[in-house]
């Protein structure tokens, strides 16, 4: 477009007037040979930057990125507008690299030892490297510290010194951190970024910074030395607001995968999964009025040991929402707020297997625990400890937590007592090691102790929820206290599950819940029910007229329970309907009968089979 269109775009936006025909499109190839920065951007010319298009690109643009390795840092120059973001598409196979490659034996030159350095001058100075894919230990502290695996970056004189163990690494794919961002947004609005693979970078793959209305969705986010993702304000009154990022995988950074800090609210976290970083999956403070939910955290650990949780808010990280997230495998808790982070509500989550607790809420006012499911975490299921006041806990499930190191399922200590309520849980352990609750500093065997005790958990449970497939990691409940017992009159109480499934009213289930639905169950996960499956035997198959025939469907199975048999004798005679699965009957004429069973599940679903009886007289 020529100046003159782009000024009179601008001069529309201004304006609040905009034009779909005015955006353009510019496309971006670095693996093109016809590619020039000094080209027009154009498929028969594609520009061989991202930072080039990014800086052509106004309101409503889109920067499209081709499949290729770009070794650059993107910091966004400009905005867009509302409801006119600036798009930056990367194609499957767009990387962003933070690295340079240092491969050929060449550049090295072998120093005392087998330690070999190499001139080296980065925008950024080296926190990382990768030999073969492989991060080494470092930066250390100096040149004559380097040993095995590691590396030292000399940033004043620009020499990078390494040892593999003894070859030259010239030798082996070397790649070494070069730039701090792959693509940075500070003090901009309306932009998306995704689509991109972005890796190996000193500081974040992005940050997004002192900005609002940003979309990061559908990328690959990798190894990072610090944060991978970090969004993140200044001092008040500036804030970040109205982020939203969702759907990508972010992995492998040196400290935590996702950071939120300094003033973020009105975000949204949705559909992410956040996986063996080196410190929290989720991390943030000073985080308010926002939402998180769909993401899972997996495997974070800090080396060395730490206490990474799968995610925590903290810091006065006010009213926000925590729903429908999955944390398991952390090295510490699956989910904690603390530091006065009040309001926060924690809704239809999972955590399973974690290192310390389920859910730990600590020092912080208000919080709502409703409909969440903590199961075989090596210490608590729900801790609430250290001053936390006006705790609310509704229809969650805790089994099997603590069972090897003292823990429970529920532990309230001495100074978290004030304004506490429960019910409608199931606190469920198989064997008794250890208590099942604590409370005040109390032990309570049984949940009707406690209630005697306290008065909470009137309508509590200590009954086993049955999990479909502990061993397959399916926490769908089954059979028992769990099912049509939920009380979905509490606060915050959400009735799509963790899995996006509205309740479902099983037949033969008492509805002993209470408020609307009365039929919802308690923790993270609504019953799923499946297709009963029907079996039938029939003896004896060569019967004669008036012989009692008896038709056995025993065998027949359905995962809650099968709610009714119909034996239909092929005989014009009335069907048998009944609860039990076996049933007689005789034959008053000769013939070739089919006797057909129907089986009906508690949600109705029906599965049939028949089988051929001869009548002789």
């Amino acid at each position: 477009m020529s100046m003159v269109g782009r000024v009179l775009l601008v001069g529309m936006l201004v304006a609040g007037v905009t034009s779909p025909a005015t955006a353009l499109v510019y496309e971006v190839s670095g693996a093109s040979l016809p590619c020039s920065d000094a080209g027009a951007g154009t498929p028969a010319q594609p520009f061989c930057t991202i930072g080039k298009g990014a800086s052509m690109a106004i309101a409503g643009d889109t920067v499209n990125v081709a499949a290729a390795v770009y070794r650059e840092q993107v910091v966004l120059p400009a905005s867009g507008a509302a409801g006119l973001p600036i798009t930056f598409h990367g194609a499957p196979g767009a990387r962003v690299l933070g690295t340079n490659n240092l491969s050929g034996a060449g550049l090295w030159t072998l120093e005392p030892g087998s330690v070999y350095s190499a001139s080296f001058d980065p925008d950024s100075a080296t926190a990382q490297v990768f030999v073969d894919g492989v991060r080494l230990a470092g930066p250390v502290a100096s040149a004559a510290a380097v040993v095995a695996n590691s590396f030292y970056f000399d940033n004043p004189n620009d020499r990078l010194y390494l040892d593999i163990g003894g070859p030259n690494p010239g030798t082996r794919t070397v790649e070494a951190g070069a730039r701090s961002f792959g693509f940075l947004a500070d003090g901009k609005t309306d932009l998306v970024i995704e689509g991109f693979e972005v890796s190996g970078h000193n500081t974040n793959a992005i940050r997004v910074q002192t900005a609002s209305r940003v979309v990061v969705r559908g990328n690959r986010l990798l190894r990072s030395a610090s944060f991978v993702l970090a969004v993140q304000g200044t001092t008040l009154p500036t804030t970040t607001d109205n982020v939203e990022v969702t759907g990508n995988d972010v992995a492998e950074g040196l400290a935590s995968g996702i950071r939120l800090r300094t003033n973020v609210t009105l975000a949204l976290l949705q559909d992410n999964v956040v996986h063996h970083n080196g410190d929290h999956g989720l991390d943030a403070s000073n985080t308010t009025n926002s939402r998180f939910t769909g993401n899972t955290f997996q495997a974070n650990v800090k080396a060395g040991g730490g206490f990474a949780t799968g995610m925590r808010l903290v810091t006065e990280s006010d009213d926000n929402q925590v729903d429908r997230n999955v944390a398991y495998e952390n090295q510490d808790t699956g989910f904690q707020t603390s530091l006065g982070s009040d309001r926060n509500l924690f809704v239809r989550n999972l955590s399973y297997a974690n290192q310390d607790h389920g859910f730990d809420v600590r020092e912080c006012d208000s919080p709502r625990v409703i409909s969440n499911t903590a199961a075989g975490n090596v210490n608590d299921g729900f801790s609430i400890e250290s001053s936390v006041t006006n705790a609310s806990l509704r229809n969650n499930i805790a089994a099997e937590n603590g069972i090897f190191t003292g823990g429970n399922e529920l532990w309230v200590d001495a100074t978290s007592t004030g304004g506490f309520s429960s019910d409608h849980d199931v606190l469920y352990r198989s064997s008794a090691p250890n208590t099942t609750i604590e409370y005040g500093g109390a032990a309570y065997a049984s949940v009707a102790a406690f209630t005697v005790a306290t008065g909470n958990e009137v309508h509590g449970s200590g009954a086993n929820p049955s999990f479909k497939n502990v061993v397959a990691d399916d926490y769908h409940p089954g059979p028992g206290p769990a099912l049509d017992a939920a009380d979905a009159s509490a606060s915050g109480f959400e009735p799509m599950d963790l899995d996006g499934m509205p309740p479902i009213d099983l037949l033969g289930v008492a509805d002993t819940g209470m408020g609307v639905p009365t039929f919802a169950d308690r923790g993270a996960l609504e019953a799923v029910d499946a297709a009963p499956v029907a079996r039938l035997t029939v003896t004896p198959k060569r019967a004669l007229i008036g012989q009692l025939v008896t038709a056995d469907a025993t065998a027949s199975s359905d995962d809650l329970g099968i709610a009714s048999f119909r034996f239909q004798w092929g005989d014009g005679t009335q069907d048998t309907v009944q609860a039990g699965p076996v049933a007689t009957h005789s034959y008053a004429t000769r013939g070739s009968k089919k006797v057909r069973l129907t089986v009906t599940d508690s949600l109705g679903q029906t599965s049939a089979i028949q089988v051929v009886v001869n009548v002789r007289r």
